[in-house]
């Protein structure tokens, strides 16, 4: 005889345990911004409950009483989904499909139902140091209707703002922006720790968590593990290496990873930074993997890698090691701008143009090549002159005149907005913002070319109105 197929109310009805309710709930994916009412949930006699793990309780640190281990903590919900009361719930009784429910503010309830059906005493299950019901009780933590999910990942966010802004841990403590968080959101607001201790350790957690995942990428990379390191003086002179790894990662996309910003002690040595780069290796094991390293044209960046190369496989031989060693582009690029605009040698092309500055001398003009030569022996100071760089020394003399007072920045920009009046049917343009004068530099690559270039058309009008002007009223002007 076949077995009778079920009812349709068998199958329409909720599971009679809790375990398979929070198990079949947790299959369907939670949205990015999960609340109280997208956290799985199980139904007994018309009462709703959700585990208490993902809701947030600022200052809980997680239970550890040893009935955890036989049964789960849940909390009672009502229908705004705001929680109510925790309780525990039997495992055992829960799988005959008649769960017990005992309130969570203390265990002793909890414990008396797990000895009646152990028939056992307390001690042979739980050890004392771990058992709650002799601890002294402590403030009651109360429930929020914010998913701990979502505190952690605002934690994180403001953690990165931190890192990202360079702004002091005590950030978040400011008066205005507690207010300001707590009229966006005070339920999410009163769960954060934001105080700079908090944020301290979560920077250390955070930093664990992160490097555990950047090495499961590094060993899960479908090619080799490409470096290139730089040399950098921070602000507090300290020279500090920066090593970037490049890689494949199993889906096949590019990926780049900041490895170490490592202190570099001792002279700059090849062999010093060898030392320095082969730890950073070793400590993200990833000796088998290294491919090429790339590094800017210093010989003694060709001594490091020489010395790194043979760390790592004695056996490689020197046109390999060749082969792996790049050069960074931008450095070459860079001095290839260079010498397009002063000239292959630097120091002889302003020597000469002080010279020529000069020829109204015959005598200075006929002796010109001995000139050079001493002159390229004398203090970095004495080289300088107005029109040492030729053009893009004098709009550099000419940007720097500007910047030198206020009062002269501040007539520029009258100028600019003056200029920006009478264009009666200009549509679009730029702002007095943006016709600020900037100073170029040696570090930033392209500072001469946006300086120079990119806004020399718009400024070309401006700039002849503003000398006119200062001439009109009597003032200096530069000296190109």
């Amino acid at each position: 005889m076949l077995p009778s197929p079920p009812s349709a109310f068998a199958l329409l009805r909720s599971p009679r345990n809790l375990a398979i309710q929070f198990e079949l709930a947790t299959q369907t994916p939670s949205p990015d911004h999960p609340t109280v009412a997208d956290l799985p949930q199980a139904v007994w006699r018309n009462k709703r409950y959700v585990l208490d793990e993902p809701l947030s309780r600022k200052g809980s640190k997680g239970r550890k009483s040893w009935i955890k281990r036989h049964g789960f903590f849940v909390v009672e919900i009502d229908t705004n989904n705001s929680p109510l009361s925790p309780y525990w719930a039997c495992r055992l009784c829960d799988a005959k499909g008649q769960p017990e429910f005992f309130a969570a503010a203390a265990t002793s309830s909890a414990a008396d139902h797990l000895r009646r059906i152990f028939e056992s005493s307390q001690g042979a299950d739980t050890d004392p140091s771990t058992d709650e019901t002799e601890r002294p009780k402590r403030r009651r933590l109360q429930y929020s209707a914010v998913p701990r999910a979502r505190v952690a990942m605002i934690r994180e966010l403001s953690l990165g703002l931190l890192i990202n802004t360079n702004v002091p841990f005590s950030f978040f403590s400011d008066t205005f922006f507690q207010q300001l968080a707590w009229q966006l959101d005070p339920h999410l607001s009163d769960q954060i720790s934001w105080s700079r201790q908090s944020m301290s350790r979560l920077l250390d957690d955070m930093y664990k968590t992160k490097k555990d995942r950047v090495k499961q990428e590094l060993s899960d990379a479908l090619s080799k593990i490409h470096l290139r390191f730089d040399l950098w003086t921070s602000p507090n002179r300290h020279a500090v290496m920066a090593v970037m790894a490049h890689f494949l990662d199993r889906q096949g996309k590019h990926q780049s990873r900041l490895l170490a910003l490592r202190r570099q002690l001792g002279c700059h040595s090849g062999e010093n930074l060898a030392v320095t780069l082969g730890q950073v290796v070793r400590e993200w094991k990833i000796e088998d993997r290294v491919g090429t390293v790339i590094s800017d044209n210093a010989s003694s960046n060709d001594t490091c890698l020489l010395n790194f190369y043979g760390d790592l496989d004695a056996e490689m031989s020197l046109v390999d090691i060749r082969a792996r060693r790049m050069r960074c582009y931008g450095r070459i690029l860079n001095l290839v701008a260079r010498a397009f605009l002063y000239g292959e040698d630097l120091e002889a092309f302003e020597a000469v143009l002080f010279i020529l500055r000069n020829k109204g001398d015959s005598q200075i003009f006929q002796q010109a090549e001995s000139q050079v030569f001493n002159f390229l022996g004398r203090h970095e100071d004495d080289l300088r002159h107005w029109r040492e760089k030729g053009l893009v020394g004098k709009l550099h003399n000419v940007v720097k005149f500007i910047r030198s007072s206020p009062q002269r920045s501040e007539l520029f920009k009258k100028i600019s907005r003056e200029n920006d009046e009478a264009q009666e049917y200009l549509l679009a343009g730029e702002s007095t913002a943006e016709l600020e004068v900037v100073m170029n530099n040696d570090t930033r690559w392209n500072s001469t070319y946006l300086r120079s270039f990119e806004r020399s058309s718009s400024r070309e009008t401006l700039g002849r109105s503003w000398f006119i002007q200062r001439w009109r009223n009597g003032c200096p002007r530069p000296t190109c």
